[in-house]
């Protein structure tokens, strides 16, 4: 199949696309055993090359340095085109990447990807890799609150996955927090899978960074039934799972989740 698709090459008269170049140069890098490999950790996708995560940088990295990053964004975020699941990575990474956009401008292309995240790897390394906002707080909290407030889980997962890994500071830690409890994300997490585990990782993370506060705001929101078992049990976990976390510690921090989760049956 796949060697069928190279064999798709434009003639020589065909003036290529910045996002045709992309989807040959992805398809050249392809790895079978990455396609078969991806597959299984990436139900539902539909389109796959089956790329190394290195490629794909690269193909960022060369649309970043050709100074066309706007033509080819505009290209690749408009509607009505079919997108590789490597090809959207590629867009993701140039949204977060490409230093010459002002932050209203980089804010303005990330609302027109958000859409096409739809499954856990195109968000987890967009937010992970939008550095970005740590220069610019207010900005990036106001932008992370959109998110939050949204329906669709995938952008509250989103939200989460900027606040693990970008507010992390004593001054943004408390606001991170506060924003990964709010009730529109508990709810959510109780039905949604990636939800509940994007605050479970996120917790965890805060966890590390400050662990009187969040144990404290945590076991609260456990012991009022204001969040679900399957989650605090899964907080708990990630946290067992942290090799930052002394054992006994994470041992006695389960213990307490299982008390606060007894707790919140009983009301």
């Amino acid at each position: 199949m796949l060697w069928s698709v190279l064999q798709i090459v434009p003639e020589r008269h065909f003036s290529m696309t910045l996002l045709d170049e992309l989807h040959l140069d992805l398809i050249h890098a392809a790895d079978f055993r990455i396609y078969d490999t991806k597959g299984v950790m990436l139900p539902g996708v539909p389109y796959r090359i089956g790329v190394p995560m290195a490629a794909v940088r690269a193909a960022a990295a060369r649309i970043i340095r050709s100074g066309r990053s706007r033509e080819f964004l505009d290209e690749a975020l408009s509607p009505g085109r079919v997108r590789a699941h490597e090809v959207l990575k590629t867009t993701g990474l140039v949204i977060a990447l490409d230093k010459s956009f002002s932050l209203s401008e980089r804010l303005r292309y990330a609302r027109q990807y958000q859409p096409f995240i739809t499954n856990w790897a195109l968000c987890d390394l967009f937010a992970g890799s939008m550095k970005c906002f740590r220069a610019a707080p207010e900005d990036a909290f106001g932008y992370i609150r959109e998110l939050i407030a949204a329906d669709d889980p995938w952008r509250i997962r989103t939200g989460l996955v900027f606040l693990l890994s970008h507010c992390l500071d004593e001054a943004a830690l408390p606001r991170a927090l506060e924003l990964s409890l709010d009730r529109n994300v508990l709810l959510h997490a109780e039905d949604a899978y990636y939800v509940s585990m994007g605050l479970a990782w996120a917790l965890s993370i805060f966890y590390v960074t400050d662990a009187h506060l969040t144990r404290e705001a945590f076991l609260e929101k456990v012991s009022s039934g204001d969040m679900d078992p399957a989650t605090a049990r899964r907080t708990a976990q990630k946290i067992r799972e942290s090799l930052r976390v002394p054992r006994a510690e994470a041992r006695e921090f389960k213990e307490n989740t299982d008390s606060a989760i007894r707790r919140s049956v009983k009301r």
